[in-house]
């Protein structure tokens, strides 16, 4: 599902830019020139996934800092949702405080999303806009977090029922996520 919205400060190079069919992720926002939505487009190396971090941080006020860099590498190096403490191993040059402000300030760039899903720690991945659509396995004993893809056909559905549900209240659903409970092997 492309998102929808304003953002400011994206470069006027990605006006133009209209979203591909359902289903093809991995996919990035970009601002379209036509209504100052976003629309998505392929975010496949990692020069494209900074230099997206870049605008949104910019579009904040922000500089894109080397630590900002690392944090970003490594979320998107780690194919799962990672806490606090797994992230500081993998940013040995980054003091702890500093890691918990990168987060912070990539978090609120919408660069990064926080699961919090009842585990001691909260989980930090690429938001969903730099990596892909996704939904979450959570380990009700141990809080591990395992991203899975629905079949295409059975997210196309989800997304139907939400929005024929979401007009019925007059919301406008813009993205959506599901966290299934259980219990993972090791915790069985």
């Amino acid at each position: 599902m492309a998102a929808t919205g304003t953002v400011v400060g994206l470069a006027a190079a990605h006006a133009a830019i209209v979203a591909p069919p359902p289903g093809t992720w991995p996919l990035r926002p970009v601002l379209s020139g036509r209504n100052g939505t976003l629309a998505c487009v392929s975010l496949t190396d990692r020069d494209d996934l900074h230099d997206e971090v870049l605008l949104r941080l910019e579009a904040k006020g922000r500089r894109f800092t080397s630590n900002h860099r690392l944090v970003i590498d490594v979320l998107a190096d780690a194919g799962r949702p990672l806490t606090i403490p797994e992230i500081l191993p993998r940013t040995p040059q980054v003091p702890q405080s500093s890691v918990y402000r990168t987060l912070a300030v990539l978090e609120e760039a919408g660069a990064v999303s926080r699961l919090n899903v009842g585990a001691s720690y909260a989980h930090f991945e690429l938001s969903e806009q730099l990596g892909r659509h996704h939904h979450h396995l959570v380990c009700r004993a141990c809080g591990a977090i395992v991203d899975i893809d629905l079949d295409p056909e059975v997210e196309r559905a989800i997304e139907a029922e939400l929005n024929r549900s979401a007009n019925l209240h007059g919301v406008r659903v813009d993205e959506h996520s599901i966290d299934a409970f259980g219990y993972c092997a090791p915790c069985s």
